[in-house]
């Protein structure tokens, strides 16, 4: 039997497939990195999007809004660790603001976990009284693969469906 006629008689197993290929789990035929572009709109809207190069790290854009209305955004890339990523800013900087550790994981199940670290909360980079925290994309906030989000800071601010209102449509 043909493995691709073998994957499609078996749901289950292709919907484990697809969920380890999402979480990056799962070897590439090409040489392409792996890239992911998370949205979710729960306690103000979050937007995740990240590249992963050749060697391991990860080039990445995050935006935090609060309900409030409060911003933080961040670009950078950030090494591998582990199983996981970690981005690190400024740390010999004197307050916590000022200092930026980031620690990203993508799970099993394909979601994907931010947290900034409390003795360096990356501050800096966003309005008055705005944080990171711990952001928690589920399966269901994955956008799709990176296309232009992460070639300028404009571009990424167009990324992310699922905080923007729908288009009105016209009653005929």
């Amino acid at each position: 039997m043909h493995f691709g006629v073998f994957l499609q008689s078996n749901n289950r197993l292709w919907s484990m497939l697809l969920a380890l290929w999402v979480a990056g789990l799962l070897p590439t035929t090409s040489a392409a990195a792996s890239s992911f572009v998370y949205c979710l709109s729960q306690g103000g809207a979050k937007v995740f999007a990240g590249r992963e190069a050749t060697g391991g790290s990860l080039a990445f854009g995050l935006s935090v809004w609060s309900p409030a209305g409060q911003n933080i955004s961040l670009f950078g890339v950030a090494a591998r660790r582990g199983a996981g990523w970690q981005y690190t800013e400024n740390m010999q900087a004197s307050t916590s603001a000022e200092r930026c550790r980031l620690d990203i994981m993508r799970g099993a199940d394909g979601a994907l976990r931010v947290v900034a670290d409390p003795g360096a909360t990356c501050q800096s980079h966003g309005g008055v009284n705005a944080e990171i925290g711990t952001v928690l994309f589920p399966l269901t906030a994955y956008e799709g693969i990176v296309t232009t989000e992460l070639d300028d800071p404009e571009a990424f601010q167009k990324a992310g469906r699922c905080w923007k209102p729908p288009t009105s449509r016209k009653s005929q």
